[in-house]
């Protein structure tokens, strides 16, 4: 009898479920939702990595500028990027720096020049200049401008240098 009884009050609650009045607590229920929510945070991981290594790899070369890439820490004179939208290979390709080719002008303090007859003149420089070779100004100098500017500051030098003081003024 005791069975029975058993068997009745387990048919009763299957019922009151069925119907909604009594909730079974399912554990196989919450072990979809957890499978669910660590599904979502993987996808999400996923879609970041994939942003990620997308903006890596696209690069916008502006008309005037050209990115030297170096790959594995080599640089390649064919592999100079013209204007554009560029590919590079994600973590591997790396643009140091854009090179701006448009006509530049640095105007550089006064430079004190010995003339020929050993009088001192203050001269004051304008430099216009262009790069013509991007790779060159990247890869084969530290820092191109203030090479610039201390090449003409030495030419300045040499020509004033072997001039009088009047041959200077005029």
């Amino acid at each position: 009898m005791a069975g029975r009884s058993a068997a009745r009050r387990l048919r009763a609650l299957y019922s009151a479920a069925i119907t909604g009045k009594i909730q079974i607590d399912d554990p196989n229920h919450r072990r979809g939702e957890t499978m669910a929510l660590r599904l979502a945070l993987l996808f999400a991981v996923i879609v970041a990595m994939v942003l990620i290594v997308l903006m890596k790899a696209i690069r916008i070369v502006n008309e005037y500028e050209r990115g030297v890439v170096f790959r594995l820490g080599r640089v390649d004179p064919a592999n100079v990027k013209g204007p554009g939208l560029r590919l590079l290979v994600p973590f591997i390709d790396k643009v140091r720096e854009r090179i701006d080719l448009r006509e530049q002008v640095v105007a550089f303090k006064g430079q004190p020049v010995i003339t020929e007859d050993n009088l001192v003149v203050l001269i004051d420089t304008v430099l216009f200049f262009q790069v013509t070779d991007p790779r060159a100004a990247d890869y084969e100098i530290v820092n191109y401008i203030q090479a610039i500017e201390q090449l003409t500051a030495t030419m300045l030098r040499s020509v004033i240098g072997s001039m009088d003081l009047e041959q200077t003024l005029t």
